[in-house]
């Protein structure tokens, strides 16, 4: 992928088939310059959604092999809490 990127994610969409996140990746966490736009599928029923669903979305993208090591920078407002589903 692009090591050292900043992921976004932009929105998330849920029903219940599927969890699609929409991402976008930036070049550091100042997010001067996009890279790219991605967007990820996962199975709702291997998903249990509830509570923040960016965040959830952003766990479920951490659970990829190509996001491995990933960590979270928290932006000014979003909770710095752990998200239990």
């Amino acid at each position: 992928m692009f090591e050292g990127a900043y992921h976004q994610v932009s929105h998330l969409v849920a029903t219940k088939e599927k969890v699609e996140t929409f991402v976008t990746v930036f070049d550091s966490d100042k997010k001067d310059h996009i890279l790219d736009h991605v967007n990820h599928s996962f199975d709702s029923a291997d998903s249990n959604a509830s509570g923040d669903l960016i965040q959830f979305g952003y766990d479920l993208i951490k659970e990829l092999p190509e996001h491995e090591g990933s960590g979270d920078i928290f932006e000014e407002g979003q909770p710095k809490e752990p998200t239990t589903y």
